[in-house]
């Protein structure tokens, strides 16, 4: 049995509505029930990668969060990214806490019209524990 794994839609929020947040077990986080999300208009499906990796004996986990959007998006500040899978899942990438998520928008002013003119959005997320799935 083949397991679809797709981001269907994605929200962000400023990191400091998470400092209350804690880690339950390896991979699992409870969030408080008041945090105000800005849900992101995107085209489904987003693209998720994470990888682990070992770097001087060390863990560290790699989320890159890849989508495209209309939406003008403000870059000043920290935000911490809700994901949410086509099973009703959510992942987490960002904390209160340092390290913080970066992001990074492309526009894009294509030649033809018929081509992509949504901006491009691109989220790198490093942590040394394994990148969270949100507790409901």
């Amino acid at each position: 049995m083949k397991i679809m794994k797709l981001v269907v839609a994605v929200a962000r929020t400023k990191y400091t509505n998470l400092v209350s947040s804690k880690r339950i077990g390896i991979n699992r986080m409870t969030i408080p029930d008041n945090v105000e999300w800005e849900e992101i208009h995107i085209k489904i499906p987003a693209q998720l990668t994470i990888t682990h990796k070992t770097e001087e004996k060390s863990d560290i986990y790699i989320a890159q969060l890849r989508f495209l959007t209309c939406t003008d998006m403000n870059t000043q500040g920290h935000y911490a990214w809700r994901v949410c899978l086509n099973g009703g899942q959510y992942l987490l990438l960002g904390t209160g806490n340092r390290p913080f998520a970066t992001m990074e928008i492309t526009e894009t002013y294509p030649a033809d019209v018929k081509d992509n003119q949504l901006n491009e959005v691109l989220i790198n997320y490093s942590h040394p524990q394994p990148i969270p799935y949100i507790e409901v």
